[in-house]
């Protein structure tokens, strides 16, 4: 739980916690908004990078204390 100290022990554990769940790529590169003329694979793959960047804002949110939360929402 991350509460204002000791950042960079708890990236280190937030980056094992993302990488394992296979979200750290997301994290960190991000995803675009299809095109109006997008293919429907591409926006499936739309749906499927919004649905695992919630998932990656979910656990940040579970990993910092109440002040920290304030802060960052």
């Amino acid at each position: 739980m991350f509460d204002g100290k000791g950042y960079e022990d708890w990236c280190v554990k937030m980056d094992a916690i993302l990488g394992f769940q296979e979200l750290d790529e997301i994290v960190r590169d991000g995803f675009q908004e299809p095109s109006k003329n997008a293919s429907t694979e591409q926006k499936e793959m739309h749906r499927e990078n919004k649905r695992l960047d919630y998932k990656a804002q979910v656990l940040l949110h579970q990993c910092v204390s109440t002040n920290v939360f304030q802060k960052i929402s």
